[in-house]
């Protein structure tokens, strides 16, 4: 069994939500998830109610833009405006 001393992370350590890189804290994007609507915004724009707040999710810089691009693009069924894909076969998606 390997020491714990020799463990490379720490607490603080953060990962990307979308592809479950180790983050650099200078490269890290916090979006925030609303669980009624089960999609990520950015923290500038304050659009998820307080209430409604899952909390805040760190992503990497790339992969916060492809969230926000790629969740833009599901209409409210679940359906997406690109032929043949869904919310389920989005694998950023959050499925209820």
């Amino acid at each position: 069994m390997a020491s714990t001393d020799t463990f490379p992370y720490t607490d603080d350590t953060q990962f990307c939500e979308c592809c479950e890189r180790e983050l650099h804290s200078d490269r890290i994007v916090w979006l925030e998830l609303s669980f009624v609507t089960s999609q990520y915004a950015s923290l500038d724009n304050d659009t998820i109610p307080a209430d409604e707040s899952q909390g805040c999710f760190p992503f990497g810089k790339a992969c916060a833009a492809k969230v926000l691009r790629q969740q833009d693009r599901i209409r409210p069924d679940g359906t997406s405006i690109r032929k043949g894909y869904t919310e389920a076969s989005e694998p950023w998606a959050v499925v209820e």
